[in-house]
């Protein structure tokens, strides 16, 4: 169906725009969870896993390496480390929303501060898993270029 050359650059794509996709929204959550830590502070109490000062820690490191990776991403800082941790990060995050679905928690979960509601449910599986996927590529996409020694 494609050629050679149309399969790399239909690759070069998806990569890019996984890529991009990625940073902007480890920058965006980061961002709006900095603004308004409230959401996350909430779903996280509802949950009752964690103590008042893990739950203190958790709401201010969490957007900080958000933004930190993001950050890395968009200016090509350590891609390698920076596509492993978001990958791990992403991975808890759809962990966190099957967990938090299967709990039956009703509020906002937090992702995107306030700016962006976010309830429990299917619908946030579905958008981890597709934010896991495009991070996925990216990995693959990496650890090929690279050589699975290097990565």
């Amino acid at each position: 169906l494609l050629n050679r050359t149309g399969k790399r650059e239909f690759e070069k794509i998806l990569f890019n725009f996984s890529y991009y996709l990625i940073s902007g929204v480890l920058l965006f959550s980061g961002i709006t969870k900095l603004i308004d830590p409230a959401p996350l502070i909430e779903t996280l109490k509802a949950i009752q896993l964690f103590p008042d000062e893990i739950l203190i820690f958790i709401s201010t490191t969490l957007p900080v390496a958000e933004i930190g990776l993001g950050t890395m991403l968009l200016l090509k800082i350590k891609e390698k480390l920076a596509i492993k941790f978001s990958f791990v990060l992403f991975l808890l995050f759809f962990l966190f929303s099957i967990y938090g679905t299967y709990l039956g928690l009703e509020n906002d979960c937090g992702c995107f501060g306030s700016i962006v509601e976010g309830g429990f449910g299917v619908g946030i599986i579905l958008r981890n898993i597709f934010f896991l996927c495009l991070n996925l590529i990216l990995v693959i996409k990496i650890r090929e270029h690279l050589g699975p020694d290097e990565f």
